[in-house]
């Protein structure tokens, strides 16, 4: 009898070890057990093995400072019935915040309930940018050097703490979990952008992403290597760049264009019902960009505003020294769009006072240049 059972009770162990690993290899979503801010912290995000609904986390990324702490950065998952998942993204530059809002003005319009697929938000890429009010993420190497995120992707699993940030972030969330993509930002510090739209046109699922925004201008551009856009395309899923008007404010009428693009886009890719709303804007289409910086450091007047349609020749802005004296006049050399202004008078020299951005026939640039 003692020895029937302690093979009964052998077998049963071994059942609920078989389990466990069973469980474990189904249960792809890692969690370490922890909880911040009273949410889960993970490791790594399967979408499939969630259930229905919205999940709040923390992703643990590999990186950490030098006092030993792990940099975390918020994931929010709504997971609908089966279907698609879309990536949404903002802040990878901390100074960029129209982009977080358009996140969760997006999340309050989402009923989960009729949603046929999944959508992952990731609001903050760069919570140490938006701490310092900066662009960049800083480390301490030398006296504190500050990297551009999105110059940096995919990451490496080596190197310095923004590589690994990055790697961490992109293997262990978005590349095997997303089917679509739109990465948010805005212009930076000491300049302003309409909506704007960067997109590849050589894919055209990234190209009919872009028409359904409604956005005053769209760039077709290859991408810039290392950018978040770009890693996707080269990853086959289909994703585009959305600017959202001035750093560091809120624009509600941008936000919410924003996000009325953006459902648009959902709806075209059926995880949002509904009917799409052709925008009311007739979106001017460039290939090429023309920036005109300051020859002389001094104050500019602008005579022109954003979105104006600009002739070669026409004055875009005077230039005057601190005794008011004019210094220089600022012709525009070609025919297109005011894309981008400096928000500040004062220039110095060598800086971008304008981006003007046109449409170039040369067959070198029709995918753009």
């Amino acid at each position: 009898m003692q020895k029937m059972m302690k093979k009964n009770l052998f077998f049963v162990s071994i059942l609920f070890i078989s389990n466990i690993f069973i469980n474990a290899i189904d249960a792809k979503t890692i969690y370490t057990g922890d909880k911040l801010n009273a949410l889960e912290v993970i490791e790594k995000l399967d979408v499939n093995d969630l259930k229905k609904g919205r999940h709040d986390f923390y992703l643990k990324t590999a990186a950490s400072l030098n006092t030993l702490e792990y940099i975390y950065i918020p994931v929010i998952v709504f997971k609908g019935n089966e279907g698609k998942t879309f990536t949404l993204s903002s802040l990878i530059h901390g100074d960029e915040l129209n982009g977080i809002e358009v996140i969760h003005s997006l999340m309050e319009d989402i009923d989960i309930n009729h949603l046929n697929g999944n959508i992952i938000f990731l609001p903050l890429l760069n919570p140490d940018g938006l701490e310092k009010k900066s662009r960049y993420f800083s480390n301490q190497e030398g006296i504190g050097q500050g990297y551009d995120l999105n110059r940096l992707l995919p990451g490496k699993k080596t190197g310095n703490i923004a590589f690994i940030y990055l790697n961490s972030i992109w293997e262990n969330v978005i590349k095997d979990n997303t089917d679509y993509a739109i990465d948010i930002h805005t212009q930076t510090t000491g300049m302003t952008f309409p909506l704007f739209i960067y997109a590849d046109f050589r894919n055209n699922t990234a190209r009919e992403m872009s028409q359904l925004i409604g956005a005053d201008q769209l760039k077709i551009d290859k991408g810039i290597l290392g950018s978040l856009e770009t890693t996707y395309i080269e990853q086959n899923i289909p994703a585009i760049t959305l600017e959202v008007g001035s750093p560091n404010v809120f624009q509600k009428d941008l936000i919410n264009r924003a996000v009325a693009g953006i459902k648009n886009i959902l709806i075209s890719k059926n995880i949002l019902s509904g009917s799409i709303k052709q925008p009311n804007v007739d979106t001017y289409i460039g290939n090429k960009f023309h920036n005109i910086r300051a020859t002389k450091s001094g104050f500019v007047e602008f005579n022109l505003s954003l979105n104006d349609d600009i002739k070669k020749g026409d004055l875009i802005g005077v230039s005057y020294d601190v005794f008011g004296k004019e210094q220089e006049r600022y012709a525009s050399p070609n025919d297109g769009k005011i894309l981008s202004l400096a928000t500040s008078p004062f220039k110095e020299s060598g800086e971008i006072i304008i981006k003007i951005l046109l449409f170039s026939e040369s067959a070198d640039c029709k995918y753009g240049c």
